[in-house]
């Protein structure tokens, strides 16, 4: 298969920089929390070892949701051109000739939508939501055109939510989001506050557990409509006839 590509993607930045967040998050939370339960300085645990090798545990686990990111940044690309598809995850690779491909399903989910593709051999999906606003729309279109008409699958339903949303939809969209940003952001302050006043380790743990959700929040916000770079005509691919 040939290796002359067109396009060559990767997922966005926020990301990675939320896999950074998560490890030196939890990672430290690990050892904080395994340090407090193995001092037991106030002797507020009857099991100081075993709660030590709980926290760390537990807290050492959550982080591999930040490596993971981090190998997913590093490892992902996705490859088009006029004659082929091909994407490298983290762990697995895909790739494919345009002829050798039968169906084109454009679903729904998960969040930002995904296309599976069927051929000969197999299937794959590409999800739209890890990469840039910018980068999503450019891959849509590039699908859309260079995949036969006759293979799509859902196109005017996925066409409807995600292409042609109305600026008012989306709009609702951002500040339902802005909403529950500032809900979380204010748990995780509330908790840590109650760590700081002495009601419990615990508090601590969730504090850091809000502020990763706010992190993840944040790096997934929707960009407002209107926000493309200068001179760039609003996205829009005609229903299928």
């Amino acid at each position: 298969m040939s290796d002359d590509w067109d396009h060559i993607y990767r997922i966005r930045q926020s990301l990675r920089n939320l896999g950074i967040v998560c490890v030196v998050c939890f990672v430290g939370m690990a050892i904080l929390s395994a340090t407090v339960a193995a001092l037991n300085i106030d002797g507020s645990f009857k099991r100081p070892i075993l709660a030590a090798v709980v926290f760390s545990s537990a807290f050492g686990s959550f982080s591999l949701m930040g490596w993971w990111l981090l190998l997913t940044y590093h490892r992902y690309r996705l490859y088009l051109s006029s004659s082929a598809i091909r994407q490298d995850g983290a762990i697995k690779s895909y790739s494919v000739s345009i002829l050798s491909i039968h169906e084109a399903q454009w679903r729904l989910r998960p969040k930002g939508g995904s296309i599976v593709l069927l051929y000969s051999h197999g299937q794959f999906k590409i999800e739209f939501d890890p990469f840039t606003l910018a980068d999503r729309d450019a891959i849509i279109a590039i699908l859309r055109d260079t995949l036969p008409a006759q293979c799509h699958r859902n196109w005017n339903e996925f066409n409807e939510r995600f292409v042609a949303a109305s600026p008012q939809r989306q709009r609702q969209q951002i500040r339902a989001e802005q909403t529950l940003l500032l809900a979380v952001l204010a748990f995780a302050l509330v908790f840590g506050v109650a760590g700081f006043a002495g009601l419990g380790n615990e508090y601590f743990m969730y504090s850091a557990v809000n502020l990763a959700g706010f992190v993840w929040l944040r790096s997934n916000k929707r960009q407002p409509p209107g926000d493309n770079q200068a001179g760039q005509q609003p996205f829009r691919i005609e229903p299928l006839r």
